[in-house]
């Protein structure tokens, strides 16, 4: 897990079907990243102790993923989910997922 900055009730299990690895960034209502994880290329992983939302949720694909940067060095696209997240015991999200793309300067704001 790259952030987990807030907790609750609720789980999320991820999955990145796509070769390239991914990031997924969940935010609150103000915008501020509350979690973020990376995903290898067909990885897949579980979010524990997360509030019930609603959450936006941003993922960016791409090459060489820099933590420092906290963006991919290559080949980065980002997408927003169109519908916030409301999570629950058991939530699932597949990505790549239909979203609307973001500027890599929206991704990377924390």
């Amino acid at each position: 897990m790259l952030v987990h900055r807030a907790t609750g009730p609720a789980r999320l299990a991820v999955e990145n079907r796509d070769d390239r690895p991914a990031v997924l960034k969940l935010r609150d209502a103000a915008g501020v990243v509350i979690a973020a994880i990376y995903l290898a290329a067909r990885g897949q992983a579980d979010l524990a102790d997360l509030p019930a939302g609603p959450l936006s949720a941003e993922y960016a694909q791409g090459d060489l993923w820099s933590a420092p940067c906290s963006r991919f060095a290559a080949g980065m696209r980002a997408q927003e989910l169109v519908q916030p997240l409301i999570l629950s015991a058991d939530t699932r999200l597949s990505l790549p997922a239909a979203g609307q793309d973001i500027t890599d300067e929206a991704f990377v704001r924390e």
